[in-house]
């Protein structure tokens, strides 16, 4: 729980640094945008890490592709010294539909989509006292979402996503307009 709020007031504290005047509207087809979060809602131990990187193809719609990791322990209640260690890892390919022309949004610091992708999720366990090692869940996944994000400066901008996206099915992190 602490590496979360550390992590939150790391996020937080670069989007504040770079609060400016914001000079454009939050999506525009002229642009690339790459975000870096982190889960809050992990279906495993550990805090999951995500980058994206999204490139616009009309002025309402982007393909992203986005690589996400989660890694940690869980100590065995049953000898002293036994881990489970596990490695997450998922990469998809996803599409949005930006969702501010149809919503007659008037803030164009704000950017509503909404959006699914797919993908190939691995997972492996290691318990190297007992010598178990084994991949669990291999294969393809399916993602869908729903985001938005606010711009604080012309280039900064904070991004929350909800759904089923990667390791994790909440999303809060940093999004750089290039």
């Amino acid at each position: 729980m602490q590496k979360t709020i550390y992590l939150l007031i790391f996020y937080l504290s670069i989007s504040l640094y770079s609060a400016n005047k914001v000079y454009a509207q939050a999506f525009s087809d002229e642009n690339i945008y790459i975000s870096t979060t982190i889960g809050l809602n992990s279906y495993y131990r550990s805090i999951p890490i995500s980058f994206s990187y999204e490139w616009p193809v009309s002025s309402k719609e982007s393909l992203s592709f986005l690589l996400d990791t989660n890694f940690g322990k869980y100590p065995s209640s049953f000898l002293p010294g036994d881990n489970w260690d596990y490695k997450a890892f998922n990469m998809s390919i996803r599409y949005s539909y930006h969702l501010s022309e149809l919503l007659h949004q008037k803030n164009e610091n704000i950017d509503h989509y909404v959006g699914g992708g797919l993908g190939f999720q691995h997972f492996k366990w290691n318990n190297e006292l007992q010598g178990y090692r084994y991949n669990f869940r291999n294969g393809i996944s399916l993602d869908y979402y729903l985001g938005t994000r606010y711009f604080f400066s012309e280039r900064v901008g904070f991004c929350l996503e909800v759904g089923s996206i990667g390791i994790s099915n909440i999303r809060i992190g940093t999004t750089f307009r290039l």
